[in-house]
This record gives structure tokens, sequence and C-alpha cells, in this order.
């Protein structure tokens, strides 16, 4: 069984659930990729808990049925449907590639009027194609809408049908249900409302609160089941408000509870609607007052009336403002610093182009407006010019930092060649050296004294100075009639041996350990355990130092019978 827990990995139907980006009480959202159509999609999964619930169930269907019904290009299309075995419902729909609006507002602030006018227009579009197939949205909010910005245009796309209000068509065949315990945030009972009878078969039942507060008409605060278009026209004149001032025509201080909800209740259904401000035309207070106002009948009669009235105010406005920037431009003698730029030219030229342009007929105007596009053409192909100067500067210099670079590098190859030469050199002649010494200890150890003084001469002469080559060297070259004295390893090969600096003892160094001996008797005094063989040793006033393949050295204090160690330093 499917539960509450993070579904990424699992594949339902063709879609493969990568990512959760969404959870709220009635379900969760998650991003995902369609293998067969190599596409990114979203799927929407019922929460577990609710996948026996028939009000929960009938309700998720009918939202995939009503979003699969508007066919709209600024709708986010419906791609596939899905029952599990194990109980899991899922929606596949288009993943849209933008922000919410309300996102958009927070990060860009209140929309430019000419942004306003072409925008909305379309969000109308798609409203009124849904009045038209009788599907009331009943939910239309800055979240509920998707902000696509493409080639400098803004483009909406309208989601969540969830608690959408189905065509008449519908009435008798949805039987269902809806208690409390499949109520959404956005679909809760009223503060106030009085009990419900849980035997209803209407999908909304009486004293339930559907939609959002902000948004919602008198009407659909009262009974949400028999709202229709004139609820839609109202949502979209607080969205029209809200883009085009960034506030929201009534809000509470309170974020949540009964008593935020109470006070949105009574804004809606008696507070006037306040002004947007100054830096807009008196006809767009009138606009709204009508698309917010109390009763339905009072309210234009679509949303597409609605649109148009905003898009015949938005474009007034703007031609009012061009007419009083030219005629200060004029008055100015031209001065290049009052012509449009930036955001406003945009604006100018988009209005321009769009069926209200042609307003523009003054010959005062049209001077403004050439003057205006031409001096912005001037100043992108002075900015060209620019940066074909800093390319070619640029240019330059790349071709002279590559030469002083290929310089460097040849450079940088002959040093390298030459050290590395000279290492070469350098192993070469410690191999040379090696081979001397061990020769030359080999002759020795095997009596051929003429061969050990030819071998460790030729190392002695290399540079080799230390206290075992010196030793054996000695002797070598003295002459040797019989045998002193014979000093045995306590395993294996013997490495090294030095005398003491008064001459008194002998320390040799072998496979397991080191060992001082008198050197006058031959006795043995001390072994000096190491567990690895001693490959060098050394003896200085005082002390006398080991070399162990145990990547030690050790340091010991020469006693009268032996020695004592006292520091042991790895390498």
């Amino acid at each position: 069984m499917a539960t509450l827990d993070d579904l990424s990995g699992r594949l339902l139907g063709d879609f493969l659930l990568r990512k959760r980006i969404d959870e709220g009480g009635f379900a969760a959202v998650y991003r995902c990729d369609q293998p067969l159509l190599g596409r990114e999609v979203v799927v929407k999964v019922l929460h577990q808990r609710l996948c026996h619930d028939d009000a929960a169930l009938r309700r998720f269907k009918r939202e995939a049925q009503l979003a699969s019904l508007l066919d709209h290009p600024y709708a986010a299309h419906v791609y596939a449907f899905g029952d599990e075995d194990d109980g899991l419902l899922w929606l596949a729909m288009e993943l849209v590639q933008g922000v919410t609006l309300n996102h958009w507002l927070a990060e860009h602030g209140p929309m430019r009027p000419d942004q306003f006018a072409s925008f909305f227009e379309k969000v109308a579009q798609v409203v009124q194609a849904a009045h038209d197939l009788g599907i009331i949205h009943r939910d239309l909010k800055p979240s509920n809408i998707m902000v696509i910005e493409r080639s400098g245009e803004l483009w909406p796309k309208l989601l969540d049908f969830g608690v959408a209000k189905p065509p008449e068509t519908w009435r008798h065949a949805v039987h269902l249900p809806l208690t409390d315990a499949n109520t959404t945030p956005s679909e809760r009972p009223r503060a106030g409302a009085g009990a419900t009878n849980p035997q209803r078969s209407d999908m909304t039942m009486a004293g339930m609160m559907i939609g959002s507060p902000q948004y919602m008409s008198p009407e659909q605060w009262t009974d949400p089941r028999t709202v229709g278009p004139a609820a839609d026209v109202y949502a979209l004149g607080i969205v029209a408000y809200e883009a085009l001032t960034g506030r929201r025509p009534f809000d509470t201080k309170e974020s949540d509870g009964d008593e935020a909800v109470n006070k949105l209740l009574t804004l809606h259904h008696t507070a006037p609607i306040p002004p947007v401000g100054a830096d807009f035309p008196p006809e767009l207070d009138a606009i709204l007052n009508r698309a917010l106002a109390k009763h339905p009948s009072d309210r234009f009669a679509s949303v597409s009336e609605l649109a148009g009235a905003l898009k015949t105010v938005m474009h007034a406005r703007t031609r009012a403002r061009v007419r009083a920037a030219a005629q200060l431009w004029l008055d100015r003698k031209r001065a290049p610093e009052l012509l449009w730029r930036g955001s406003a030219l945009a604006e100018l030229e988009q209005w321009r182009r769009g069926p209200s342009g042609s307003g523009l007929t003054g010959e005062q105007d049209l001077e403004f407006a050439d003057a205006s596009r031409d001096a912005a053409a001037a100043e992108v192909e002075a900015r060209r010019r620019r940066k074909a100067r800093v390319r070619l500067a640029t240019g330059a210099l790349l071709a002279a930092v590559a030469a002083a670079g290929l310089g460097v590098f040849q450079l940088h190859q002959v040093t390298k060649a030459r050290d590395a030469k000279d290492a070469a050199e350098r192993v070469a002649a410690a191999t040379v050296l090696t081979a001397e010494v061990e020769q030359g200890r080999a002759a020795e150890l095997h009596g051929e004294m003429a061969e050990a003084r030819r071998h460790l001469g030729e190392a002695y002469q290399r540079g080799d100075h230390s206290s075992a080559t010196s030793f054996m060297f000695a002797r070598a070259v003295q002459p040797l009639r019989a045998e002193r004295a014979r000093l045995a390893a306590t395993s294996g090969r013997m490495w090294s041996a030095a005398w003491s600096p008064d001459g008194s003892r002998i320390v040799t160094a072998d496979d397991r350990a080191a060992q001082i001996w008198d050197a006058s008797g031959r006795a043995l005094l001390a072994t000096l355990p190491h567990g690895a063989t001693v490959h060098h040793v050394v003896w200085t006033a005082g002390r006398l130092v080991t070399a162990c393949a145990d990547g030690s050295v050790r340091v010991w204090t020469s006693r009268r019978r032996g020695a004592r160690q006292r520091t042991r330093r790895s390498r």
C-alpha cells in the first residue's frame, strides 16, 4: 500500500516521479519525467488516507475532468489520469515553465499598464472560455495564475480547478457527500456557520467556505453552490487591483484564523473599494468599483467585458502620457534628455503595435515617438560600436598575452628539460655510487680485499664519506695477515658497523638488532632490539643513532656497558 511517504522514484503509468515540489491537505504534486516522449510533467497524487473516501475520490476525478474539458492555450493541459492497484489516484499535467503571479509581483512590483492590459486580456480569455463551458473557477487568485515571460511579453497559464463549479449538465451526474474530514484549507466551514447535514448529495454543502477569503465575492461567502460567472468577475477585479497597485483592496492584519475570516467577510460585504491612487486615471476606480460591486447584477456581464474596459482605460492613460511628454519636449526645444527610454519606450512601442496604436495621430506625438525610437536606436548603435572597439582591444591584448604565454611556456619547457637531465644524472650517479659500495661490501665479506679497495675507493672519491663506507674502506686498505676477530649477527646479514668516538667499542647492525662490542676483547656488551633490519649506525660523542627499516630513527644514550634509548622519531 502507498503511504504519505515521499513517492519519488515510483512509476505511475508512463510517468516517473522525480521530486515532490508541493503538498497540501488533499494531494501532493511531483515533478516527473515521461521517458517515452522525453518531456517533464507534473503529477498530482491524491493522499493515500483519502483513497477510500468516496467524496475525495469523486472530487479528484471531477477536478481532472474539468481541467481536461477546458482545452485552451492559457490553461495548463491535462495529459493523463490514473488509478493504481494500491488505490493511488493521480493526474498528469503540463509543467508550466514560469512563476505564479504573486511571486512575479513580489519580485517585480506592480505591472506597467501596457504589461497589465495585454496580460489581463489573456487571463480573461481563458476564464471566459471556462464560463462558455459552464465552469465557474471559484478560486481565481494570483497563486493560481502562472506568468511565463517570453520574447519580452507576459503570458498566463490558469491552474487548479480543484474547487471549480461544474456545468449544470453535471448536476445530476455527481452524488457524493463532502464531510469535514475531506475539507481543505480553501474549503472549510465558515466562521459561525451552523451544523451541516453529512448526508447531502451535493459536492459542496451549505455552510462550507469554497475559495480564498481575500478574493471571494459576497455571494460566494453566503452559498458557493449557487454562484455564477459574476463571482469570477469579482475575483478577477481584485486580481487586477493587486496587479496594478501591489496591494489588495480588502485585507486584514491577522494572518489566519476565524477572526481574520470574519473580518474579511465583513469587508467584502460592506466596505467601499479604496481608490487606486493619483497615478491612475479616475476611470480606473469606476471600472474596479463596478467589478467589485456587492451585488452580482451590478457587475460587468462577463470577464471579457471587464478586460475590455480595463484595456481601454490603460491605453487612454498611455495616450495621455505620450501627448504630455511630447508637448514638454517641444516646449524645451526638443531636449534629448526628455525622450523616452528603457521601459517607458518599450511601453510606447508595444502600445503603438497594438490595436489602439492608431490613437497616436497628432503630428507632435508621432514626432516625439519617432525621435525617442531614433535616439534609442542611436544609443544601441553607439553601444554596439563601443563593444566592437572593446572586442578589438581585447583581441589584441589576448594575442599579446598568448605570445607572452608561448614564450614563458617555451622557457619553462627548456628549464624543465634541463632539470630533468640534471635529475637523471643525479639518479645515475647515486645508482653508480650505491653499486660501488655494495660491490665493495660483498668483496670485503668474501676476503677479496683488492677488489674491495677498488670499489670502496671509487665510492669514497664519488663523495660517500659515511662512517660505514669509511670503516669498510679502512679495513680494505690495511694489510691483513690474519683475522683478529669475527662479530656475529643476531639474524641474517650484517648491514653496518661503526667505532665509538674513543675507539673502545664497536657497534654492528643486522636484520633484527644493533649490538655493542668491546673493541679489545670482542665481548658483547649490549643488544639493542629493533624488530626489523637496522640499515645504518652512527656513533658520535655520547650518542648512538640507528636507522631502522620500520621507518624510524632511534637515538641511544651511551653508557659504559651499553646504551639506553632516549628518542624515537618516525619519518
